[in-house]
């Protein structure tokens, strides 16, 4: 069931806020490279959900993060 909004707490802060996206996905990818490029100062980190990290950061399980791309904030809420 996909869930929209908040989802979560990440099992720790993380440093920048990080978004999670299906790098399999050329709709995805394309989205993420366009966001990127508005991104001037690089504050966003991107992290493809096949990257075993990703679960990690955001403690949300594979199958809810192939659902939609997840957002986490530097307090660590995880947005989805």
């Amino acid at each position: 069931m996909l869930v929209v909004g908040r989802v979560g707490e990440a099992p720790q802060q993380p440093n920048a806020p990080i978004l999670i996206f299906d790098g399999d996905c050329g709709f995805c990818s394309r989205w993420v490279r366009r966001a990127k490029r508005l991104d001037v100062r690089d504050v966003v980190r991107t992290v493809a959900l096949q990257d075993p990290v990703a679960v990690q950061l955001s403690g949300q399980s594979v199958e809810n993060l192939r659902q939609a791309a997840h957002f986490v904030r530097t307090d660590g809420v995880v947005f989805a």
